[in-house]
């Protein structure tokens, strides 16, 4: 999508847009997604000789994420900043986002400020086991603590919900939790982690990404196809969903926060372009 770049300003300064979250989100700049599955040993779990064949010929493929296509949309107007952990709930973030907030938006000078985020979390929470699963009333009860938190300072924010789970492409891949930790996972408990969040969301009047919906749209739309084709492993997503993710999130943005969607002239574009500026211009800055 085409960027104005006839609205521009005179500053270096960079307003941050952040996105909190767990692995989807720190994985969420990596366009070749086949290195972390591989990183994971996942490799050694696949039992077909062709798939493997396939997996190792796709290792250098790359493919749509959604960190990298929202930093990509808002160059030289805001900063993307990833800051997901993979492996953590929501009681982790809830541990940390003072510090984060202090770090990335309080000691910042002004014009640096984060104004946006996004907050991506549910995935783990909703796991049946520790370390990862958060009780659910803990879950709403962390969440809504961390929005807090942020809108508190005026950020703009958008909440996500866990999407689907494919547990027969995850659970192969991760037999130690399943069977050493009776740690699974399920759509049931995502979609019930979802609703919860949304409904939250609705009695703070933030916008919500209802992502385990657009993932049924997903198999709605694609009769051919279904969610499974969506992911990596199970939990983490491949190029079509990151692509359903980056589009959820500009979506929201579009409806809820216009003035800071990347279209938008208001938003301006960090110095114009290279012919209608001169040395003598940036010097003064």
């Amino acid at each position: 999508m085409a960027r104005n770049r006839e609205s521009y300003e005179y500053t270096l300064n960079f307003p941050k847009f952040i996105l909190f979250g767990d692995s989807i989100t720190e994985r969420s700049f990596n366009q070749y997604p086949i290195q972390d599955f591989i990183a994971d040993g996942f490799d050694k779990f696949v039992d077909s000789e062709s798939k493997l064949k396939e997996i190792k010929d796709n290792l250098n493929t790359p493919e749509f994420s959604f960190g990298a296509g929202l930093s990509f949309s808002y160059v030289r107007r805001l900063d993307v900043v990833n800051r997901g952990f993979s492996g953590y709930n929501s009681g982790h973030m809830k541990a940390m986002i003072d510090k984060l907030l202090y770090l990335d938006h309080d000691s910042q000078p002004e014009g640096s400020k984060c104004v946006m985020a996004t907050l991506f979390l549910g995935t783990n929470d909703a796991a049946t086991a520790k370390p990862d699963m958060i009780e659910y009333d803990e879950y709403v009860e962390n969440m809504k603590y961390i929005i807090e938190k942020i809108t508190d300072k005026g950020i703009k924010l958008i909440i996500i919900g866990p999407a689907h789970h494919a547990a027969h492409l995850w659970e192969p891949l991760n037999q130690d939790e399943v069977l050493d930790l009776n740690l699974t996972r399920s759509n049931e408990r995502n979609l019930q982690y979802s609703n919860g969040l949304e409904k939250l969301c609705k009695s703070l009047n933030l916008p919500f990404v209802n992502l385990y919906e657009k993932f049924d749209n997903y198999k709605s739309n694609h009769k051919d196809l279904n969610s499974d084709d969506l992911f990596l492993d199970g939990i983490h997503l491949n190029g079509r969903g990151q692509k359903i993710v980056y589009d959820s999130i500009v979506e929201s943005i579009k409806q809820n926060y216009p003035d800071l969607h990347f279209q938008n002239e208001k938003l301006k574009m960090r110095l114009p372009d290279w012919n209608k500026i001169t040395i003598e211009d940036i010097e003064k800055l």
